[in-house]
């Protein structure tokens, strides 16, 4: 997954082309029980007030979104572990890690609020 979307979205966008890319798709599965589709599956907020963040560098978001990024990835993301926890659920232990990602602001100037 590209590590150029920060706040705004289209992170999963690219992640759909990359499987895609990868002749992935027919792996994919879904619950036989899901009523939501693609359009009303998740509720994106992007309030202007609640979500400052989101519309700082939306334009530019946009534009990047119609170019590929195949530079960057999972191989090149930079992060520090935060904390990390075992979560027992039904009986079966989980990892869960909070992670903080590292901004680039060469890379992805809209990383932060300046």
């Amino acid at each position: 997954m590209s590590n150029k979307y920060w706040g705004w979205g289209l992170e999963d966008d690219e992640f759909y082309l990359r499987l895609r890319d990868a002749n992935l798709l027919q792996h994919l599965q879904r619950p036989d029980n899901l009523i939501t589709g693609r359009g009303d599956t998740f509720l994106h907020i992007h309030d202007a007030k609640k979500r400052a963040r989101d519309q700082v560098y939306t334009k530019l978001q946009k534009q990047m979104s119609h170019r590929r990024d195949r530079t960057s990835g999972l191989f090149s993301v930079n992060y520090k572990i935060a904390d990390r926890q075992l979560l027992k659920i039904d009986g079966i232990t989980a990892s869960v890690i909070n992670i903080e990602l590292i901004c680039d602001k060469t890379w992805t100037p809209y990383c932060t609020l300046t």
